[in-house]
């Protein structure tokens, strides 16, 4: 049986394909520490991970993609070393005595609150652009590896949640053929990629995620958002 979601067309195209579905919640235990001065070590140590694989993800984007792309990734080093937000997460580890992924994890979605609470469409999406660093910072705490899509071996249609710019970034064009996300819009980073490389794309596909499996065939069409 055959079923059509309807979301924004974020990047014009039709790619017939089957799906490989990305799982983006990343799993840590809260917990109290008493080494408060450790955890912070360890924040620190993940913070710099991020803005090492950051650098060089910018420096791809931009050999590959030009100046103005590789600014996304630009915004995403100002963020994941934002004073204010390192100091929210260090406030967790001090007051809270949480451990640094809690920490991380906590103050990310009140800084994406705040941004999404706001009467303005741009300030709203870069709410995005704290998760994903947060999930970076997250994923660096816990020494995962994060699923390259530079190394896929066949052609699928990304499916996920949403896709962060420097998922976006890795993608093989002749495999990658398209993709499908819940949330986003057209003047998402996510978008702003797709376009760039020509791929199509439909954003904002509420429920696209109950009913889909890796290795179920999917058509996007990135012209009117089916």
């Amino acid at each position: 049986m055959s079923q059509e979601l309807t979301g924004v067309a974020a990047s014009p195209g039709v790619a017939i394909s089957e799906v490989l579905l990305l799982e983006d919640e990343v799993e840590y235990e809260e917990r109290t520490v008493d080494d408060i001065a450790g955890e912070k070590e360890r924040l620190k140590d993940a913070i710099a991970k991020s803005k090492e694989q950051l650098a060089k993800i910018k420096e791809k984007v931009k050999r590959e993609m030009g100046d103005e792309k590789a600014q996304i990734f630009e915004a995403h080093l100002k963020a994941v070393e934002d004073p204010e937000l390192i100091k929210a997460v260090e406030k967790k580890i001090d007051e809270e005595k949480l451990n640094a992924e809690a920490g991380v994890d906590q103050a990310i979605e009140e800084f994406a609150a705040k941004l999404e609470a706001l009467d303005n469409e741009y300030m709203k999406e870069r709410a995005g652009d704290f998760r994903d660093v947060g999930s970076r910072i997250l994923k660096n705490l816990l020494g995962l590896n994060t699923v390259s899509l530079a190394q896929l071996d066949k052609e699928v249609i990304l499916v996920a949640k949403d896709l962060a710019p420097s998922d976006t970034a890795q993608i093989d064009k002749e495999l990658v053929q398209g993709f499908a996300t819940a949330v986003g819009s057209r003047t998402s980073h996510t978008a702003i990629m797709a376009r760039s490389m020509e791929i199509p794309a439909v954003v904002g596909a509420n429920g696209i995620l109950d009913d889909l499996e890796t290795g179920d065939q999917i058509i996007v069409d990135g012209l009117d958002g089916t």
